[in-house]
């Protein structure tokens, strides 16, 4: 990847590649993670979505896309670490006549949008709040997404990974179609901006395309710190709460203190393999198979925090054994109590993971942007090798200083439980 400075805190990513017939384009919109943007950042850009001057409609906009050979377009906010991105992307067959027309259709997306006596179009701003209302709704659906939301609220409560990314509906009655355009304008002038590409480019036309297309207009830029990994954990959380479930669910999430760059945190990744991260994992083997203690178990790891989390669906009868039994598990892997076809089988894992990386544009841009915000200059070849060097005492390291800082369980209220 190269990295070009084009303005005042903009960068443009060049990814080059012959792999694939399409170029990818994504402009990345950063902000810090902050309670009172969360749900602007939320809305933002589904309303640039719905259309700008130039495209003032969802159908003249996808007959644009028809004209530029069936190219795909999709706007999103997405939740990064500590930063809420808006993300803009659109993706077209490789050609320069068309590549040029999409960098141009990105331009009128995010530059020029539909303004009505200084506001957005009001019928989009109320149309968004209502979809988001009922997406922030349908999170109770899902009990088993919502306890891990809650896991990471409780546990992350006074730093900002605790916050939401899809925001808060008890501040949707403050958005208007103003004052979401007055924080548009604002977060365009001081916000790093990210421009990606992947795709089979010329790297001079591109810079020279982009400085013709694009007019910036920036201020003071934000800076946008590291999300902190550290942790000094004084008291165990133990949440609990009711809900309409037949099935409890259980969210463990732990502290590793691991620098979420360099070969300890692919060691770290491996020894989660081990642990929970896979269906010949010891939580999964052990736990569910053989004990039959849970519906399901599986664990993660959330990189720019270094945190692993646990989910598991369980019966709350069994509340003190499963938790007993994670307990010991994690326990045997700091002790170095696993085989070598377990290590090898993490090892092997991790490498096909990251080897598929490259076979899609959004998994390579995906990648990119976390090495770039981590500052971890490791392309995929160097993280493959260090992951191929790993060996058991670079795993029982890695977790050696792990320990549960919030332990959450949602069940029914019938099924109340105190351990």
């Amino acid at each position: 990847m190269n990295i070009i400075n084009i303005e005042k805190g903009v960068n443009l990513h060049l990814i080059k590649t012959e792999k694939f017939n399409t170029i990818a384009t994504a402009i990345l919109v950063r902000r810090s993670i902050k309670r009172d943007e969360a749900t602007f950042n939320a809305i933002l850009p589904y309303v640039l979505k719905r259309g700008c001057m130039k495209y003032d409609s969802l159908r003249k906009i996808n007959i644009r896309l028809e004209e530029m050979y069936g190219a795909t377009f999709e706007s999103c906010v997405i939740k990064k670490g500590e930063e809420q991105i808006l993300q803009f992307f659109c993706e077209t067959v490789n050609g320069e006549n068309i590549f040029f027309e999409t960098l141009e259709f990105l331009n009128e997306i995010l530059f020029n949008p539909v303004i009505i006596n200084n506001g957005f179009k009001k019928e989009w701003v109320d149309g968004e709040k209502e979809n988001l209302k009922n997406e922030i709704d349908s999170r109770l659906n899902n009990k088993k997404e919502y306890a891990k939301q809650r896991l990471i609220e409780e546990m992350c409560k006074d730093e900002p990974f605790g916050i939401y990314g899809d925001g808060y509906k008890e501040d949707l009655d403050k958005i208007n179609e103003k004052n979401l355009y007055e924080y548009y304008i604002k977060i365009l002038n001081e916000s790093p901006i990210e421009i990606m590409i992947v795709g089979d480019i010329n790297e001079n036309d591109t810079v020279k395309y982009i400085k013709e297309i694009f007019k910036f207009k920036r201020e003071n830029i934000i800076d946008i710190p590291l999300a902190d990994y550290n942790f000094n954990v004084k008291n165990k959380n133990n949440i609990q709460e009711n809900a309409d479930v037949s099935q409890g669910k259980l969210c463990i999430g732990m502290r590793t203190g691991i620098k979420p760059v360099g070969k300890s945190y692919y060691a770290l990744l491996a020894a989660n393999e081990i642990f929970g991260g896979s269906a010949n994992s010891k939580l999964f083997v052990n736990v569910r198979e053989k004990n039959s203690l849970c519906y399901y178990i599986n664990s993660f790891v959330y990189r720019f925090k270094s945190i692993i989390c646990i989910q598991s669906g369980i019966s709350p009868n069994d509340y003190d054994k499963v938790i007993d039994m994670i307990n010991k598990e994690l326990d045997g892997i700091k002790k170095g109590n696993f085989n070598d076809s377990e290590f090898k089988s993490a090892i092997s894992g991790l490498i096909k993971n990251y080897s598929g990386i490259g076979d899609y544009t959004t998994g390579i841009m995906d990648f990119y942007l976390a090495q770039y915000m981590l500052n971890d200059d490791n392309n995929l070849n160097d993280i493959l090798d260090l992951i191929n060097n790993i060996d058991k005492n670079d795993i029982i390291e890695s977790v050696s200083n792990i320990c549960i800082d919030t332990i959450y369980f949602l069940r029914s209220s019938e099924n109340a439980y105190k351990r």
